[in-house]
Parts: structure tokens; sequence; C-alpha cells
């Protein structure tokens, strides 16, 4: 987990996850095997497996991303 992260209340970070600095995971959001750039904001209630958001990537809230998927999900 790097500098300056939030991390949401109820959230799960599971093993072989990589989060980058100044990243925002909001709540009750579950994270697995899953690698996060700098800067990125994961809203509540997201599931994130196996997959790689990229630097500044904003994922919305109640969705899941599974299995190899790599995203640039910037507003």
């Amino acid at each position: 987990i790097g500098k300056n992260c939030h991390i949401g209340r109820g959230s799960h970070i599971e093993p072989y996850t990589i989060i980058g600095d100044r990243a925002r995971i909001g709540r009750k959001t579950r994270l697995k095997n899953s690698i996060l750039w700098n800067d990125v904001r994961v809203e509540n209630r997201v599931k994130l497996e196996n997959c790689i958001i990229a630097h500044g990537g904003h994922v919305r809230e109640s969705i899941s991303v599974y299995e190899g998927a790599v995203f640039n999900l910037s507003d």
C-alpha cells in the first residue's frame, strides 16, 4: 500500500494486491490479486480481481472487474 492512501471502512485488501501512492478506495470494496497504479480512485462496493487499473483510473461505484482486465478508466 503506497503513501497517502485512504481505504474505506469495510474494505478487504486480499493477498497479492498492490496499491500505488495517493489511491482512494471506497467503502465495502474488495481487491484481490490486482494492481492499482498511483492516483487511482475506486468507489464504494467495487470488486476487483486479477486486474490492473492504470495511473489516474477511476472505477465507478458498484461494479466488478475480473480476470486479466487492464483499464485506464479516467474521467
